[in-house]
């Protein structure tokens, strides 16, 4: 039994057979915008009723106010009646605060509705995704990464998962805080976990651009000597496992492990390889590209949706070169992939009310090589 595998029991089943399509730019536009027509259209329907309820609320409000301020003037000054002259003010706030939760509800079924009926569509425009909103890697998969600080919540949001040329990918924003001071955050980005169909590395391995991983991690896997390709003087790469080395400094691999990490803004962007055929990148990125805008704020995400696109056939283009590894006669006789579970199912969402057990990955031991079986 793939020792992964029982390292993400906490999820259900897979995430399904679906096969993430390659969408030429000017199709993907012009889904883009029919949604966004539609998701502006709903927009502008709840402002105007929260608008409307805000209108209908001040006008309450005022009314109220003042025949209260009368009642207690009336209560206290000319009848001397100090309980009833206290009762005229409770009855004058009372409205104002029923009427809260009132006016908020547009915005909330509008913050809803984004997450609920637009972020699907979009992960199915951006070539027939899956959309999660409260999902993320596993607790105990990133655990086993050797690249994931030591933390204390785990915040995972609007994950996509699917298929593409035989490998399964989840990625989502993450956000990891500080494991003593719960409300600074220690990671802001996203995780990216892809599960490819055959056996390619050896050991574990990682590929980083963050020069204080490298030396924590120099401690327990080698270091190998820098390359000689353009990209390698961007990246350290370490390894326990000398048979990964022709792999991991594949010149295509690393130029697109660089060109990811300037697509986001040029982020020291963190790989490892373990247990064979499972490849994970951290990806710091403090932008929510996901959310919901502010109801007064027409929808302007066209450029964000390109660039999602954009990142997504970024991440695709990895396991291009991954396949690349396996000539067609490897490929074909190569065991199908094991049966992963959804991306994990998270009640944890950004915000200081949901905490999670502290976990320390940095004295946790690396993944090993699973052990074969014996026929």
């Amino acid at each position: 039994m793939d020792t992964l595998d029982s390292a993400q029991n906490q999820n259900a089943r897979d995430i399904g057979d679906n096969e993430i399509r390659n969408v030429e730019d000017h199709i993907y536009h012009e889904k883009i915008e029919h949604l966004l027509k539609e998701a502006e259209e709903y927009r502008l329907k709840k402002m105007g009723e929260n608008r409307s309820r805000e209108f209908v609320s001040l006008t309450v409000t005022l009314t109220s106010v003042v025949l209260g301020a009368g009642g207690f003037a009336w209560y206290l000054l000319i009848m001397g009646n100090i309980l009833l002259a206290l009762l005229c003010m409770v009855l004058a706030i009372a409205p104002p605060l029923l009427l809260m939760s009132w006016v908020r509800q547009p915005v909330q079924d509008y913050k809803k509705n984004y997450k609920s009926t637009f972020m699907p569509r979009l992960a199915d425009a951006l070539g027939g995704l899956k959309y999660y909103p409260t999902r993320g890697v596993g607790r105990k998969v990133l655990a086993r990464t050797g690249v994931v600080p030591a933390h204390g919540k785990y915040m995972a949001e609007d994950c996509f998962s699917g298929h593409y040329k035989g490998a399964k990918i989840t990625f989502s924003e993450a956000r990891l805080s500080h494991p003593k001071k719960s409300n600074d955050l220690i990671f802001d980005g996203i995780f990216v976990l892809i599960e490819i169909k055959n056996t390619v590395f050896h050991g574990h391995s990682v590929i980083t651009a963050d020069a204080s991983l490298a030396k924590r991690l120099s401690k327990k896997l080698t270091p190998l000597p820098p390359g000689n390709n353009a990209f390698s003087r961007h990246f350290t790469i370490l390894t326990n496992d000398e048979k990964n080395r022709p792999n991991l400094e594949n010149d295509q691999l690393l130029k697109e492990i660089s060109e990811t990490s300037a697509l986001f803004g040029n982020a020291q962007i963190s790989a490892a390889f373990f247990q064979g055929k499972y490849i994970f990148m951290a990806i710091p990125a403090k932008e929510d590209m996901f959310e919901a805008s502010d109801v007064y704020i027409p929808i302007t995400t066209s450029e964000s949706a390109m660039r999602c696109k954009q990142e997504i056939e970024q991440i695709l283009s990895i396991i291009d070169i991954i396949d690349v590894y396996h000539g067609p006669e490897n490929r074909q006789n190569a065991a199908p992939a094991t049966v992963s579970e959804q991306p994990e199912q998270t009640d944890m969402q950004p915000g200081p009310d949901h905490t999670d057990a502290s976990t320390n990955e940095e004295d946790a031991p690396l993944p090993e090589t699973p052990a074969k079986k014996d026929d």
